[in-house]
């Protein structure tokens, strides 16, 4: 490394990653230079045996801030890590790095980012004009590209838990809901309430409102505070967003990913379940209360596993209010929003039916609902299923085996233990809960296509803008295969933005005979994860293949698959093994530890088998299909 007196460089630092710091004196070359560094409190120091482990050539124009990275002339870590943290200490949370926006969550609302004024100027903007990077230049750009190049965008949303993803796909969906709206003269006027903003035909919602109202009703039902974000989604989904040629909004659809049921049973420290459940509790009113057997959230088990019921900068009462609004706004009626709590306060008391232990002569060991009664968990989950609490009961104490396989008839009713009771119980209150966000999610996938009028659908083309926004990186005390699926979509990712970040630009100056330019010139050294996605995925012997072949084993456990997953990557550089201060090794047979990306996570085996047969019991599952309610449940607005 060469250096000079008065240049800028960048010292590794333990807190701060990385410091600046100014060349003093210089005696030597090589690996025998020595030089004197200033740093930024005053300090001074001398150093040999210069390293580009500790010590990085630094851009100048980082000490002011650049907004669009691209053009710095040293991107070094420390150049990177410093222009992003002047602008953020002058509230400018937005950077380009060419065509990619790098967003630092800043925790407060900054006023006048967002406003209308805002949308205006990014939409005024010429192609060329130099406003801030923001994400409405984004979607600008997006939209754009659409009507201009007649070809589909997407933006790919990825970062953190935590770090915004879910507040940013809000913003690019308000962008696109605005420029909509300017295209056509009758929705030009912004009128800021719900029930104000009804298309005047029918009285039914525009399809901008409906694109960006199913928002909320999806946060509502698939977002959760963590230890990290009081807002975290733990779903993923891919918005598609149709425009007309003009640039109008037409229409739109929902995919959703991974939806963490476990999350409905039980909850880490510090965490809680779904928003809708601790909505629901605080903001019914009297009557409804009264029809869903409603008590405080405190007393249902399902939500204070976490030991956190409230959070200080959320009022549910408000946000039950907010959810049932815009419920409504996409197509959702009266009739049909009731049938929705009906299943979400089912899940509740259903949650709460506790089992106890009772001995049966010359069998194993059985159970019993531990309380009955008119206003027992038992009684008000029976009603809410519309099935009969003897009935739900004996399909939570008892196992039917069919002992002569496939096409007997002859069952064995074996009973079941308290735990194995609970199991089933939370099996089925899970896969409920599941079903019930498809409902929704197909419901809004209903409203934005039902949206379009016919003489817009017949000059619709098949032009769409997409908008990817899924779970961030994850990595806490223990992780689970939630948390081994949600970084895997990452690795995927990441990979993604490899390609087209750094690989296609060097396959590009390939083609053009200029890979030695390249190489010199324009080369940047990036972390390639091909080998973590081989571990992952590797045929036949991957960390996903030898889950899968041992969730097919009638004897599969967890631990058993732990133990196959350290003899079949024993020596993979991507592979560790948990260790223990000191340096030894640490942790059961089922832990493991994958080398991400983003850092080494340690995973709990333990339950991955059980999670990834994801089973409700026959009867069960029959028995709800029996249910008494299932016309009303059909929920026809």
């Amino acid at each position: 490394m060469s250096l000079e007196s008065g240049q800028l460089v960048f010292v590794k630092d333990e807190v701060e990653g990385w410091l600046p710091a100014t060349v003093g004196a210089t005696n030597g070359q090589g690996e025998d230079m020595s030089l004197e560094l200033v740093h930024e409190d005053g300090r001074t120091e001398t150093v040999s045996k210069v390293s580009d482990e500790w010590l990085q050539r630094g851009d100048p124009s980082c000490l002011k801030g650049v907004e669009d990275m691209v053009k710095m002339d040293i991107l070094t870590v420390g150049s990177v890590l410093h222009n992003l943290r002047t602008r953020y200490a002058n509230q400018d949370i937005y950077t380009s790095v060419g065509s990619i926006l790098a967003a630092i969550n800043p925790y407060v609302l900054i006023p006048s980012l967002y406003d209308e004024n805002c949308m205006n100027l990014y939409a005024n903007m010429a192609t060329d004009a130099g406003a801030p990077p923001h994400p409405y230049e984004l979607m600008e750009l997006a939209y754009r590209g659409l009507i201009t190049d007649h070809r589909s965008q997407s933006v790919l949303i990825s970062g953190e838990s935590g770090a915004g993803k879910t507040e940013t796909t809000k913003y690019l969906l308000s962008y696109l809901s605005h420029r909509s709206s300017t295209m056509e003269k009758e929705r030009r006027e912004a009128v800021p309430s719900v029930e104000q903003r009804r298309n005047s035909i029918g009285g039914r919602f525009s399809v901008e409102d409906s694109v960006v109202m199913s928002n909320p009703v999806m946060e509502a039902f698939a977002n959760a505070k963590t230890t990290r974000n009081h807002n975290s989604s733990r779903f993923g989904k891919y918005i598609q967003v149709t425009l007309h040629a003009s640039g109008v909004v037409t229409g739109g659809r929902v995919t959703t990913y991974l939806l963490e049921k476990t999350r409905v049973a039980r909850q880490l420290a510090g965490e809680r379940s779904y928003h809708v459940f601790y909505q629901l509790c605080q903001g019914a009113d009297d009557d409804l209360r009264a029809r869903l057997g409603l008590k405080e959230a405190a007393e249902f088990r399902s939500l204070t596993g976490g030991g956190c019921v409230e959070i200080d900068s959320m009022d549910d009462a408000e946000g039950f209010s907010e959810t049932a609004r815009c419920m409504e706004s996409i197509g959702i009626g009266s009739e049909a929003k009731e049938g929705v709590f009906r299943v979400v306060a089912a899940v509740l008391h259903l949650l709460n039916v506790e089992f106890d232990m009772v001995d049966i002569p010359g069998q194993d060991v059985g159970s019993k609902v531990s309380e009955r009664g008119e206003d027992s968990s038992l009684s008000w989950a029976s009603k809410l299923l519309g099935v009969k609490p003897d009935q739900l009961e004996e399909a939570l104490v008892a196992r039917f085996i069919n002992p002569g396989g496939f096409g007997s008839s002859d069952f064995v009713v074996v009973p079941s233990s308290p735990l194995v009771a609970a199991s089933a119980r939370d099996a089925v209150a899970k896969a409920l809960y599941s079903s019930l966000f498809d409902w929704l999610v197909e419901k809004i996938n209903l409203t934005l296509t039902a949206a379009m009028n016919s003489k817009t659908a017949a000059n619709t083309s098949n032009r769409f803008i997409g908008l990817l926004d899924i779970f961030g990186f994850e990595a806490f005390g223990t992780n689970s295969l939630e948390q081994l699926l949600i970084n895997y979509a990452n690795e995927r990712l990441q990979q993604q933005f490899n390609a087209f970040v750094f690989k296609l630009e060097e396959e590009e100056f390939a083609k053009q005979g200029l890979s030695k330019v390249y190489v010199e010139h324009c080369r940047v050294e990036f972390a390639d994860n091909d080998d973590v996605l081989r571990l992952l995925e590797g045929k036949p012997q991957g960390i996903l293949s030898l889950l899968k072949e041992e969730s097919t084993l009638k004897t599969g456990t967890g631990l058993k698959l732990g133990k196959r997953y350290r003899q079949a990557f024993k020596g993979n550089d991507r592979f560790a093994l948990p260790r223990a201060r000191g340096g030894s090794r640490a942790g059961t047979e089922a832990t493991f530890g994958i080398v991400h990306f983003a850092g080494e996570v340690i995973y709990d085996a333990t339950e991955f088998v059980e999670k990834n047969k994801d089973e409700v019991p026959t009867a069960l599952h029959d028995l709800v299909l029996s249910s008494n309610d299932r016309e009303d449940t059909s929920w026809s607005s």
